[in-house]
């Protein structure tokens, strides 16, 4: 579950605390968490309630609204993760260039295009899945790398700020201006509220699913709170 919500949304996120400010940051992350956990457990409940067996949000709609609620589910959803797919693939395509076209010694730069219909050609068969369980130990795998990963850039963070403390003074704490812009970026942290019904429908113990999505939403706005608030305070605006 928790791949369901880290990705590339929780390396913007420190940006969206210089914004808003690290007291504002922490309090609206925390809100918004809230909120995220409220309104799956209101799709769970939604499926309870259903005769019929539901394992997708576009079931969910059909059945509570007929065909019409259906297809207006589908396109909200199809836009919502159009929009996370390519900021993924732009993601991936710039990661790939610069690292190749650092260890090419700039011989092969600027070829992002290429990497991401590469990426593209891998990811749209494993996007046919109609059920997570396949992806279970691939899940798992990247779980442990992006958690690496993260507590890397954490390190990174602690070193910038032993060399150049100054840029950890004249931090802004709060500023509700930017609150707009916060929760425009705080949202894409929590990508997979299209897709808990999917989750939970694919689960052994699908009984236990609330009290393992409060747990996993606590550990994940937890780190991203510590997280975004390290990152602020090495790196400064």
């Amino acid at each position: 579950m928790l791949k369901l919500f880290v990705g590339i949304g929780i390396l913007a996120t420190p940006a969206s605390f210089q914004k808003v400010g690290i007291i504002g940051g922490v309090v609206f992350m925390i809100l918004i968490g809230i909120v995220a956990v409220y309104t799956m457990q209101l799709q769970i409940a939604a499926v309870i309630k259903c005769k019929n067996p539901v394992t997708n949000y576009s079931e969910l709609g059909g059945a509570v609204l007929g065909e019409s609620g259906r297809k207006f589910v589908d396109f909200n959803i199809l836009t919502s993760q159009l929009g996370f797919a390519i900021a993924y693939l732009i993601f991936i395509g710039q990661q790939m260039d610069q690292v190749i076209c650092f260890e090419t010694q700039q011989d092969e730069c600027n070829m992002k295009g290429l990497y991401i219909m590469i990426a593209a050609c891998i990811l749209i068969p494993i996007c046919w899945l109609r059920s997570f369980k396949y992806l279970a130990y691939v899940s798992m795998a990247s779980n442990v790398f992006l958690v690496f990963a993260l507590f890397i850039i954490i390190g990174y963070c602690f070193s910038n700020h032993s060399e150049h403390p100054e840029m950890g003074q004249n931090l802004n704490y709060l500023d509700l201006s930017a609150v707009p812009l916060f929760f425009g970026i705080a949202v894409f942290d929590f990508e997979g509220n299209g897709v808990v019904i999917n989750l939970r429908a694919s689960m052994k113990k699908p009984e236990e699913f609330n009290f393992v999505l409060k747990l996993t939403l606590t550990i994940y706005v937890t780190f991203l709170c510590v997280f975004s608030a390290i990152a602020y305070w090495a790196y400064g605006s």
